[in-house]
């Protein structure tokens, strides 16, 4: 099930699960239309339009009739936004069996050395992950273990 982000400037952006969302200051997430709704109870008409026009490869609209059918139509659109390459491949990383090199190429369409440098560049000295990396019937595959600790901030597993 996709959980959904709004930012403070009015920018919707799509995840696989509700386990990695981070909800920036002045925003909110939702997962369901009746959530969405709640949500927009306290928007302004000038709001909605703006969240809507914001949205990929939408008609732009001055004002909506109602609120009902702003919120209705914001969550139809977003059913077809994509999670963020990056957020799907912590999904995959997450799995208990983790994921091949061959997997993330696949997902992504990058070449080996660029799935390698991404996970140590972003993944790991960025975003804080440790990462498993050890091979298993020939193949290369790596799986996510936890947050790193403030202490050793630049350890990489390896088994």
């Amino acid at each position: 099930m996709k959980t959904f982000v709004i930012g403070p400037a009015n920018t919707i952006r799509a995840y696989f699960s509700n386990a990695n969302v981070r909800t920036p200051n002045g925003g909110a997430k939702f997962a369901n239309e009746t959530e969405l709704a709640a949500l927009a109870e306290c928007w302004s008409g000038a709001q909605l339009a703006q969240i809507w026009n914001n949205l990929p490869g939408v008609e732009p609209v001055r004002k909506f009739r109602d609120r009902g059918t702003a919120v209705h139509r914001i969550w139809r659109a977003v059913q077809s936004l994509e999670p963020a390459k990056t957020d799907r491949i912590i999904d995959l990383l997450k799995r208990p069996s983790g994921a091949t090199l061959a997997d993330l190429i696949a997902l992504t369409g990058w070449q080996p050395h660029s799935v390698r440098g991404f996970i140590s560049a972003q993944l790991v000295k960025r975003m804080g992950f440790r990462i498993q990396s050890a091979k298993h019937t020939g193949q290369r595959v790596y799986r996510i273990l936890t947050k790193r600790s403030s202490r050793n901030p630049r350890r990489k597993e390896n088994a």
